[in-house]
């Protein structure tokens, strides 16, 4: 009988050792928890551009334009975010929605790029409601600058939509990564000065 427990026990003993050692619920936590910081890391916004404004497009006889853009930049290098301008000209309106594919900014001069597809023509206008470039799904983009900075005196401003072909751009992936900000024949070129409301360029 002696011998029959001796041997019953060391045989628990070898299985017993063989077993795996199941993990502390810290450990467990800690091993769950890294990649999920990761992610959220990834995903956190460095970047973005966001306003409701009227520019001020009477130097080019157009009256002026409603504009409302919302574009974030996450740490991943993705973007999101919608926008949309509309004013009226001698033929009808012009009345474009897009979602935002891409941005850039340069922080040190509170300029960003904005680029996307268009999600929604509107436009009654002829000019640009028939051409192939409004349709949904095609590519469209525009700038601005944010001046509000302690900078008062200075309007903040915005450029009207580009489409294929505007400036020698015929993608907003190509437009995005060109980062184009002329300043000739005069400063910020091609741009129109916000007469309400307010563009805000922030780079964390």
């Amino acid at each position: 009988m002696r011998k029959i427990l001796l041997s019953a026990c060391a045989t628990l003993l070898v299985l017993g050792c063989d077993q795996p050692t199941a993990p502390t619920p810290a450990s467990a936590t800690a091993a769950t928890a890294a990649p999920a910081l990761s992610v959220h890391a990834n995903r956190r916004v460095v970047a973005a551009v966001t306003g409701h404004a009227v520019v001020d497009l009477t130097s080019a006889a157009a009256g002026y334009m409603d504009l409302f853009v919302r574009g974030l930049q996450r740490a991943d290098g993705s973007s999101e975010g919608d926008f949309t301008e509309t004013r009226a000209n001698a033929d009808g309106t012009v009345d474009f929605t897009g979602r935002v594919t891409c941005l850039a900014f340069d922080a040190v001069n509170h300029h960003a790029w904005v680029a996307g597809v268009i999600t929604e023509n509107r436009s009654t206008a002829p000019a640009f409601r028939d051409g192939e470039i409004f349709q949904p799904g095609m590519d469209i983009w525009f700038r601005v600058a944010d001046y509000g900075h302690g900078h008062t005196d200075t309007p903040d401003r915005s450029t009207t939509f580009g489409f294929k072909g505007s400036a020698g751009i015929n993608t907003s992936p190509e437009y995005c990564a060109a980062m184009l900000w002329p300043n000739t024949p005069v400063p910020d070129a091609r741009t129109f000065p916000v007469s309400s409301g307010d563009i805000t360029v922030h780079v964390k």
